[in-house]
């Protein structure tokens, strides 16, 4: 799992020495936007963090994420697969994301066992 980008006001910190990070927005930011072709992970993954407190918006495609970033400057963190089976990976959708202005912190995973 890689953590890429941040906004200015995000703040992570280590829980003890477990290296599981807390993230706290500045601006109590606490929306989700997930973005997997998998819609068994996308729903799983969004039961999980929305049953931890967040509000989570579902994306099915860097198409249909790329769409939500731009009409919701509230989203505090994205959470994408790498191998998206179409359109950009997850980490082009991230860099084509901060090039329009979203500035939000990127976790990107893949349940490949070769990416």
């Amino acid at each position: 799992m890689f953590i890429i980008g941040c906004n200015d006001t995000a703040d992570y910190s280590v829980i003890a020495d477990t290296g599981i990070y807390k993230l706290s927005g500045g601006d109590g930011m606490k929306t989700v936007l997930i973005v997997d072709d998998n819609r068994d992970v996308l729903e799983l993954t969004a039961y999980m963090l929305e049953d931890a407190g967040y509000e989570v918006v579902a994306a099915d495609g860097s198409e249909q994420a790329m769409q939500v970033a731009s009409v919701r400057p509230d989203i505090g963190v994205v959470v994408t697969d790498l191998n998206l089976k179409r359109g950009m990976s997850g980490i082009e959708m991230g860099k084509a994301m901060h090039q329009e202005g979203l500035r939000c912190p990127m976790i990107v995973m893949s349940g490949a066992s070769e990416p």
